[in-house]
């Protein structure tokens, strides 16, 4: 059997969660402590300790320790292991992003990513079929809509919306809700891009009409876009009258 500190692991958020939550604690924790802390149900709570034993019994780990009248309790051991995971996040974890997961990020990579982003690009990323990310984009375009912009697609640009500066914000805010309700925040930085978590965090602290959230969004749009490469000059009229609307608000 190969070492457990090897072998890539697959993990969606409630299982980076639950083992977050008993990583942190040296003492037994209520199922129902842990619900309330996970922001679901005692079942899946009680579900996601079964997925978590199969994968620790797999690997030849000790599985989660359960008393009753206690909880459970994660081993020294373990807590090492999933220590070394997130060490090397990328390398060893393949995450599963859910599906209001991937709107979000879907969403927050459109407006920000530097035009980088098409239905292939897309599955790749989160490691699904371009049917799974067509029905994605519908949701993202209902977004979009609810928010009287546009979302658009062509060759060059592959997906980008037209929307005033407060749209794009006002609809990252919502991106930001979804992740910082459901993902915990020492997860996020592992399954985000930078920029993207860098945009979400100014977000959660600033209003929608703040200058300098705005200004940041800009910045980060420009960035990108320089990032991209490629035919800046077939691009620029579009890249630049993006940058306008964001400064104008």
């Amino acid at each position: 059997m190969r070492s457990p500190l090897t072998v890539k692991v697959v993990f969606d958020r409630r299982l980076c969660w639950l083992l977050l939550e008993l990583s942190n604690s040296d003492s037994y924790q209520p199922i129902k402590n842990l619900a309330q802390n996970m922001h679901c149900s005692r079942r899946s709570v009680e579900y996601d300790i079964l997925r978590l034993n199969s994968i620790l019994d797999e690997l030849g780990l000790d599985k989660v320790k359960a008393v009753p009248s206690k909880g459970v309790l994660l081993s020294d051991k373990n807590k090492l292991w999933f220590n070394e995971l997130t060490q090397d996040f990328q390398g060893r974890i393949t995450y599963v992003y859910s599906q209001d997961e991937r709107l979000a990020y879907c969403l927050s990579l459109i407006i920000i990513g530097g035009h980088n982003y098409n239905t292939e690009s897309l599955a790749s990323l989160f490691q699904v079929s371009r049917a799974t990310i067509f029905q994605d984009l519908r949701r993202v375009q209902d977004v979009v809509a609810a928010h009287e912009a546009l979302l658009s697609y062509d060759r060059f640009y592959k997906y980008y919306i037209q929307a005033t500066g407060k749209q794009y914000i006002d609809m990252l805010r919502i991106a930001a809700d979804i992740m910082y309700e459901s993902v915990p925040k020492e997860i996020l930085q592992h399954i985000l891009d930078k920029d993207v978590v860098e945009m979400m965090t100014r977000i959660s602290m600033l209003r929608s009409d703040d200058p300098e959230l705005q200004s940041n969004l800009k910045g980060i749009i420009a960035k990108k876009q320089r990032e991209k490469g490629g035919d800046m000059e077939a691009g620029s009229t579009h890249v630049n009258a993006l940058i306008g609307i964001v400064s104008i608000g």
